[in-house]
Protein backbone atom coordinates (compact mmCIF):
# COMPACT_ATOMS: atom_id res chain seq x y z
CA UNK A 1 0.00 0.00 0.00
CA UNK A 2 1.41 3.07 -1.18
CA UNK A 3 2.47 5.93 1.50
CA UNK A 4 1.37 3.17 4.14
CA UNK A 5 4.05 1.40 6.48
CA UNK A 6 3.68 -2.02 8.55
CA UNK A 7 3.56 -1.95 12.24
CA UNK A 8 6.96 -2.47 13.69
CA UNK A 9 7.77 -3.13 17.76
CA UNK A 10 10.93 -0.67 17.94
CA UNK A 11 11.93 -3.25 20.86
CA UNK A 12 12.22 -6.39 19.18
CA UNK A 13 13.98 -4.99 16.05
CA UNK A 14 16.51 -3.21 18.47
CA UNK A 15 16.48 -6.92 20.01
CA UNK A 16 17.16 -8.61 16.56
CA UNK A 17 19.50 -6.00 14.98
CA UNK A 18 21.72 -6.54 17.94
CA UNK A 19 21.59 -9.78 18.12
CA UNK A 20 22.75 -10.20 14.23
CA UNK A 21 25.28 -7.96 14.98
CA UNK A 22 26.72 -9.90 17.61
CA UNK A 23 26.40 -12.81 15.64
CA UNK A 24 27.89 -11.83 12.35
CA UNK A 25 31.40 -13.28 12.31
CA UNK A 26 30.96 -13.41 8.01
CA UNK A 27 33.86 -10.79 6.73
CA UNK A 28 31.97 -10.96 3.95
CA UNK A 29 28.69 -9.07 5.23
CA UNK A 30 28.13 -5.96 7.42
CA UNK A 31 24.88 -5.60 9.31
CA UNK A 32 23.26 -2.65 8.76
CA UNK A 33 19.63 -1.47 9.28
CA UNK A 34 17.53 -0.35 6.05
CA UNK A 35 15.35 2.48 6.13
CA UNK A 36 11.00 1.70 6.45
CA UNK A 37 10.96 1.57 2.67
CA UNK A 38 8.83 -1.55 1.10
CA UNK A 39 6.35 -4.15 1.99
CA UNK A 40 4.81 -6.65 1.81
CA UNK A 41 1.89 -4.77 3.54
CA UNK A 42 0.68 -6.92 6.31
CA UNK A 43 -1.22 -5.70 9.99
CA UNK A 44 1.20 -7.68 12.35
CA UNK A 45 4.38 -5.92 13.51
CA UNK A 46 7.15 -7.06 11.97
CA UNK A 47 10.08 -7.08 10.75
CA UNK A 48 12.60 -8.50 7.71
CA UNK A 49 16.93 -9.99 7.78
CA UNK A 50 17.90 -9.96 4.56
CA UNK A 51 20.97 -11.51 3.30
CA UNK A 52 22.35 -9.20 0.52
CA UNK A 53 20.05 -8.52 -2.89
CA UNK A 54 21.14 -11.38 -5.03
CA UNK A 55 21.00 -15.13 -5.76
CA UNK A 56 24.90 -15.50 -4.59
CA UNK A 57 24.13 -14.25 -1.66
CA UNK A 58 21.13 -16.21 -0.30
CA UNK A 59 23.02 -19.50 -1.55
CA UNK A 60 25.52 -18.33 0.87
CA UNK A 61 25.01 -20.99 3.81
CA UNK A 62 27.63 -19.59 6.24
CA UNK A 63 25.60 -16.36 6.69
CA UNK A 64 22.28 -18.47 6.61
CA UNK A 65 23.47 -20.11 9.53
CA UNK A 66 24.26 -16.94 10.97
CA UNK A 67 20.87 -15.56 10.13
CA UNK A 68 19.21 -19.04 11.14
CA UNK A 69 21.04 -19.15 14.77
CA UNK A 70 20.26 -15.45 15.25
CA UNK A 71 16.39 -15.60 14.78
CA UNK A 72 16.15 -18.82 17.21
CA UNK A 73 18.49 -16.77 20.24
CA UNK A 74 16.67 -13.52 19.44
CA UNK A 75 13.17 -15.27 19.91
CA UNK A 76 14.34 -17.01 23.25
CA UNK A 77 15.67 -14.32 24.91
CA UNK A 78 14.15 -11.22 26.24
CA UNK A 79 14.43 -7.47 24.40
CA UNK A 80 16.05 -4.67 26.61
CA UNK A 81 13.88 -1.45 28.18
CA UNK A 82 14.91 1.24 25.91
CA UNK A 83 13.50 4.65 25.16
CA UNK A 84 11.41 4.49 21.74
CA UNK A 85 12.22 6.61 19.27
CA UNK A 86 11.25 6.74 15.26
CA UNK A 87 14.61 8.18 13.02
CA UNK A 88 14.46 11.33 10.12
CA UNK A 89 17.05 11.63 7.52
CA UNK A 90 19.98 9.68 6.55
CA UNK A 91 20.59 7.31 3.78
CA UNK A 92 18.54 4.50 2.88
CA UNK A 93 21.43 1.96 5.22
CA UNK A 94 21.26 4.09 8.21
CA UNK A 95 25.05 4.83 8.96
CA UNK A 96 23.60 7.29 11.74
CA UNK A 97 21.42 5.51 12.82
CA UNK A 98 23.13 2.08 12.85
CA UNK A 99 25.30 2.98 16.18
CA UNK A 100 22.45 4.47 17.80
CA UNK A 101 20.48 1.14 17.76
CA UNK A 102 23.60 -1.00 18.50
CA UNK A 103 24.91 0.83 21.20
CA UNK A 104 22.14 3.06 22.83
CA UNK A 105 19.44 3.68 25.31
CA UNK A 106 16.76 4.61 22.34
CA UNK A 107 15.54 1.72 20.23
CA UNK A 108 14.22 2.75 16.61
CA UNK A 109 11.09 1.57 15.23
CA UNK A 110 11.05 3.32 11.92
CA UNK A 111 13.78 5.26 10.03
CA UNK A 112 12.12 8.03 7.43
CA UNK A 113 15.34 8.46 4.86
CA UNK A 114 16.45 11.90 3.48
CA UNK A 115 15.14 10.75 0.34
CA UNK A 116 11.61 10.56 1.31
CA UNK A 117 11.74 14.45 1.88
CA UNK A 118 9.64 16.51 2.73
CA UNK A 119 8.20 14.93 6.07
CA UNK A 120 4.32 15.38 6.12
CA UNK A 121 2.17 14.99 9.54
CA UNK A 122 0.94 11.82 7.94
CA UNK A 123 4.36 10.52 7.59
CA UNK A 124 5.18 11.17 11.43
CA UNK A 125 1.77 9.80 12.76
CA UNK A 126 2.42 6.59 10.39
CA UNK A 127 5.69 6.26 12.09
CA UNK A 128 4.15 6.64 16.21
CA UNK A 129 0.84 4.77 15.14
CA UNK A 130 2.75 1.82 13.53
CA UNK A 131 4.58 1.62 16.51
CA UNK A 132 3.88 -1.28 19.10
CA UNK A 133 5.18 0.99 22.21
CA UNK A 134 4.52 4.54 22.99
CA UNK A 135 6.91 6.76 20.80
CA UNK A 136 8.61 9.91 23.27
CA UNK A 137 11.25 10.34 20.80
CA UNK A 138 11.91 11.80 17.16
CA UNK A 139 15.56 11.36 16.25
CA UNK A 140 16.56 13.41 13.33
CA UNK A 141 19.86 13.14 11.59
CA UNK A 142 21.11 16.66 11.34
CA UNK A 143 22.80 16.59 7.89
CA UNK A 144 20.82 14.09 6.58
CA UNK A 145 17.74 16.56 6.67
CA UNK A 146 19.02 18.04 2.81
CA UNK A 147 19.09 21.84 2.89
CA UNK A 148 18.10 24.50 5.58
CA UNK A 149 14.51 24.72 4.16
CA UNK A 150 14.19 21.06 4.78
CA UNK A 151 15.17 21.06 8.30
CA UNK A 152 13.27 23.92 9.38
CA UNK A 153 10.15 22.42 7.57
CA UNK A 154 10.92 19.18 9.42
CA UNK A 155 11.01 20.65 12.72
CA UNK A 156 8.01 22.98 11.79
CA UNK A 157 6.30 19.53 11.39
CA UNK A 158 7.68 17.93 14.34
CA UNK A 159 6.26 21.06 16.43
CA UNK A 160 2.69 19.16 15.92
CA UNK A 161 3.58 16.05 17.94
CA UNK A 162 4.30 15.33 21.82
CA UNK A 163 7.89 14.15 20.73
CA UNK A 164 11.38 15.43 22.26
CA UNK A 165 13.13 16.04 19.03
CA UNK A 166 17.39 15.06 19.25
CA UNK A 167 19.86 14.84 16.47
CA UNK A 168 21.51 11.75 16.15
CA UNK A 169 24.91 13.07 17.50
CA UNK A 170 23.58 13.88 21.02
CA UNK A 171 21.74 10.48 21.08
CA UNK A 172 24.93 8.28 20.78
Amino acid sequence: KDKTICPSSALILKHFFQTLNKNNTSEKYKTTLEATHHGPYIETPSLFIEIGSSPNEWKDEEIGKIIAETIIEATETKPKKSDIAFGIGDPHYCPNFNPIQLNNKFALSHIIAQYALPITEQMITEAISKTTEEVKYAIIDWKGLGKAKDREQTLEVLKNFDLKVIKTQDAK
